[in-house]
């Protein structure tokens, strides 16, 4: 099966540590990133507290074609971004960009709040459930994007 049927996935980059007061320290942070109109292409919308869950996706920037979240989703403290409508054409593409948004997310982050995160760190999940893929094909893809984004 093809890659390019994916349409949902999500990537995550690990945190070096989890910080006193996070995940729920980035609320304002997000809030301010909605405001100052970072990570547009998005469409933020809202951001929604779920740190109080157990292993939950922590702290939510929701928007209309992806999310950011920074939570211990899996039982790994780290920043997560869900691509949930992407436009381009091919899973490469939608990967490259994906990958680009969750590294220019990490640096903000990391200058806004003082957060690690390691960048050999990066995991990827297909949220699409029907979908059937093959595993070793989506880790040869993701790190043909770590590797080189423009290769993708």
């Amino acid at each position: 099966m093809s890659l390019d049927t994916v349409k949902r996935f999500s990537l995550m980059v690990a945190a070096e540590e989890r910080p006193e007061g996070m995940p729920r320290a980035v609320v304002p942070v997000f809030h301010a990133w909605i405001k100052d109109g970072h990570f547009a292409e998005i469409v933020p919308v809202d951001v929604a507290d779920y740190s109080h869950v157990h292993q939950g996706p922590g702290v939510l920037l929701v928007g209309h074609h992806a999310d950011f979240g920074l939570g211990d989703g899996g039982g790994i403290f780290g920043l997560r971004y869900v691509d949930k409508r992407s436009e381009a054409e091919t899973f490469a593409l939608r990967l490259a960009t994906a990958l680009a948004r969750l590294q220019a997310a990490a640096r903000r982050l990391e200058a806004d709040t003082g957060l690690r995160f390691r960048p050999a760190g990066i995991s990827i999940r297909v949220l699409d459930r029907l979908q059937v893929v093959d595993e070793a094909e989506l880790q040869a893809a993701l790190a043909a994007s770590l590797a080189d984004p423009s290769r993708v």
